[in-house]
């Protein structure tokens, strides 16, 4: 297995662990352990679009959509600071 096939199953993976932790955020909504969930979902968000920069980097040697893909992701973590910090 090459490590572009592993970077694309890690992503697969991340993505349904951050489904099935929004899911559980709404389904926990209002208790103790609903902000476990939503940190999760984000972070997992972060790293996901982080890792799928890399693959288009690396797999595509598409240097300027990989970067587009690092702006995101640190525009998606810029965002969710400014609301929790406003509201």
């Amino acid at each position: 297995m090459n490590r572009n096939k592993k970077l694309k199953i890690i992503i697969i993976i991340l993505t349904l662990i951050m489904a099935v932790s929004m899911i559980l955020t709404i389904q926990f909504d209002d208790s103790s352990i609903e902000y476990i969930f939503r940190f999760l979902w984000l972070v997992l968000a972060f790293i996901s679009t982080v890792l799928r920069g890399v693959r288009v980097i690396v797999e595509d040697n598409n240097k300027i959509a990989g970067y587009i893909y690092f702006i995101m992701a640190f525009a998606f973590i810029g965002f969710v600071l400014f609301v929790y910090i406003n509201y």
